[in-house]
């Protein structure tokens, strides 16, 4: 509910929300530490986000990053709240 609460928060206005220790930053959602990870695509100087399940095999992995990297897009993957976060960046040039 925490993603729902942020939303509108951003159709109001207000910049950005607080994501907890629970959970990290993803775009206007937020995502839970070792359990999702965020996927930001870039389209037209926007970006849609969506905090998206992690693979059971990632779950609690040290480095989400290195456990995502043959995931599609997963080369382009980013933690930057430490290593049980991850934001995957994919855009209509990836294969």
């Amino acid at each position: 509910m925490r993603g729902a609460w942020c939303v509108m928060l951003v159709l109001l206005g207000v910049a950005g929300c607080v994501a907890g220790e629970e959970g990290y930053a993803c775009g206007p959602f937020t995502c839970e530490r070792g359990e999702q990870y965020c996927e930001k695509i870039p389209a037209l100087g926007l970006a849609a986000y969506n905090c998206r399940e992690l693979p059971d095999a990632c779950k609690g992995a040290s480095d989400t990053c290195r456990c995502l990297s043959a995931k599609a897009c997963g080369d382009l993957c980013e933690d930057p709240e430490g290593p049980d976060t991850a934001v995957v960046t994919c855009d209509d040039q990836q294969p």
